[in-house]
């Protein structure tokens, strides 16, 4: 779907697609009929598709979803060159541009399908900020789809056993020691792990074995603010204080440790997270303070870290949604990469 220039799709974990994520979230049932002439069908227009080629998924468009009447497409609209109804095109992208009219000009939308929309693509881009001529209903298809996701996620996790668990974590950190990228780097963030994460203390114990620096996150609650905190030692970490999350990190009024930004900045960064596919895009628990550290890392004179995420295959998903300042994950370590 084009939305003012941006391409939207959504397909969820485990084979979903956007209309069944969207669905099971708001619990929608049948489409209704396309009050229009348009030569493509009576299905509604603005429901949300699944890819490429076929018939459109039996899912309500995201206006319908939050309890709105969807519009009908005109038989005309402003601007289009040949005074038609809009275009379907390939890969059953819907060029929306007409919307654009009762607004502010926008550029052309593109007029094939790209990549992005094809099964098993990246995902779903937000639509633009404020300011943009965005549609309030995409953003809100995109956090329900995103909530869904984490919520099979999580039910994944708990079925997951804690030897399962412990299996995994072991042939991890051995993938992680012997990876060419952990031996050449030298200033290193890790996550101390929660219950339902990779396992990592075995990882931290050899960063200084090998004579490297360590750097964990602080998070700050009610915010997306975090810093990477130099660690002393491996044994350091049970002087840490354990936040309301469950976990361990350096007290707000510990201003004694290096923060990595504030040094030499960062060679290697590895992430947590919910959720990832296999092209790079993470799923994480919502607050963005991944996102917005690694932004401030491309700011530094030592540029962007390099960024592996850890996961358990339970983890990997076929597709996961993504927004505009979502960052992608360089490299994804589990089992059976």
């Amino acid at each position: 779907m084009v939305l003012h220039g941006t391409w939207l799709t959504l397909t969820g974990c485990g084979g979903w697609s956007g209309a069944e994520t969207v669905g099971r979230a708001h619990q929608a049932s049948k489409p209704r009929p396309f009050a229009g002439n348009h030569p493509a069908g009576k299905a509604d227009p603005m429901a949300v598709r699944d890819g490429g080629g076929g018939c459109p998924k039996q899912g309500w468009s995201p206006a319908r979803l939050r309890g709105h009447r969807a519009p009908t497409f005109p038989q005309t609209w402003p601007g289009h060159p040949a005074q038609q109804s809009p275009p379907r095109t390939a890969g059953l992208c819907w060029d929306l541009s007409w919307l654009a009219a009762t607004r502010e000009p926008s550029p052309a939308a593109p007029q094939r399908c790209p990549e992005a929309l094809r099964p098993g693509s990246p995902g779903l881009m937000e639509p633009p900020r404020e300011g943009g001529g965005g549609v309030p209903e995409m953003a809100a298809a995109l956090r329900a789809a995103k909530r869904a996701l984490r919520a099979q996620l999580r039910q994944r996790l708990r079925a997951l056993g804690t030897a399962e668990k412990q299996r995994q974590s072991r042939l991890l950190s051995r993938k992680v020691i012997g990876h060419s990228r952990y031996q050449e780097s030298k200033r290193i963030a890790i996550f101390l792990s929660m219950p339902d994460e990779i396992q990592t203390e075995e990882i931290i114990k050899d960063i200084f074995k090998q004579g490297k620096e360590c750097f964990i996150p602080r998070y700050k609650p009610d915010s997306n603010h975090m810093d990477m905190l130099k660690l002393s030692s491996a044994e350091d970490i049970s002087s840490l204080t354990l936040t309301s999350w469950n976990i361990l990190q350096p007290s707000d009024d510990d201003s004694a440790r290096e923060e990595a930004l504030a040094g030499g900045g960062l060679d290697l960064i590895f992430m947590p997270g919910l959720g990832f596919d296999k092209k790079g895009n993470r799923l994480g628990r919502g607050k963005g303070y991944y996102d917005t550290y690694l932004e401030r890392c491309m700011k530094h004179p030592s540029g962007k870290p390099y960024t592996i995420a850890l996961a358990f295959k339970e983890q990997i998903c076929e597709s996961v949604p993504v927004a505009e300042n979502d960052v992608q994950v360089d490299e994804i370590l589990y089992e059976d990469c």
